[in-house]
């Protein structure tokens, strides 16, 4: 498969594959985060003479949490990805038939809000697991 099948039709489609891009980033760092948990949390039971391979609850699921966060990141990939293509085949469309391009604009409109939600979900989620998390309070 060659690369330059990725690349965009359109401004909107580059602006689309940018933003999957970031959201790919934004789930490495994420998942840099845990592994960084994990690594600390381990070395405070080292010092303070746990055994090697003990780890502390706390650390556990803080570290699962980054990880989970850093999966739920990366469902803005999907829907980047899709908004872009259909942003190209509407720029498309519009070529072909300028004259209905109101309701094939007002229909795109909808169909992005609705793909969107996934990934503003998904991106809640991360921030709840990684700034309030709830998991904590249950230890």
């Amino acid at each position: 498969m060659r690369i330059s099948k990725f690349r965009p039709k359109s401004a909107k489609g580059a602006v689309m594959l940018a933003l999957a891009l970031a959201t790919m980033i934004m789930s490495v760092l994420f998942m840099s985060l845990s592994v960084g948990a994990a690594a600390e949390d381990s070395e405070d039971a080292a010092e303070n003479g746990g055994a090697d391979s003990t780890v502390d609850a706390k650390g556990f699921v803080l570290g699962m949490s980054a990880l989970a966060a850093s999966i739920a990141t990366l469902s803005g990939l999907g829907s980047g990805l899709g908004q872009g293509m259909a942003a190209s085949k509407v720029a498309e469309s519009i070529a072909r038939q300028p004259e209905a391009r109101g309701s094939i604009l007002s229909s795109t409109l909808l169909a992005c809000a609705v793909a969107e939600t996934c990934s503003i979900y998904g991106f809640v989620v991360a921030l709840i697991l990684l700034l309030a998390n709830p998991l904590v309070g249950m230890l």
